[in-house]
């Protein structure tokens, strides 16, 4: 499950459809589905919680070394990344 959802999200970087950081997670208003890593600070999970309606997915491992979120803005990716989560998001 981790290895499918880790090569969408490396779909989504390499495409173009993503948003990495909490900066750019809070001035976008494209986004689907957040993954952010469980060592993201509080502060920074309740900005994001607070910002948007999209999924919020917690996963370790599956994001590139030194990402703790990551916004996914192309539906279709969101969707498989939902899906190999067997549909389960915060």
């Amino acid at each position: 499950m981790n290895q499918k959802i880790k090569s969408y999200v490396g779909f989504a970087i390499k495409s173009g459809h993503s948003k990495i950081g909490t900066d750019n997670i809070l001035k976008s208003k494209n986004i689907k589905v957040i993954v952010i890593c469980s060592n993201l600070s509080d502060n920074a999970k309740r900005k994001i919680a607070n910002f948007s309606a999209a999924p919020i997915l917690v996963k370790d491992g599956v994001l590139p070394d030194g990402v703790l979120a990551l916004g996914v803005t192309d539906s279709s990716l969101a969707s498989a990344i939902i899906s190999a989560n067997n549909g389960e998001c915060e």
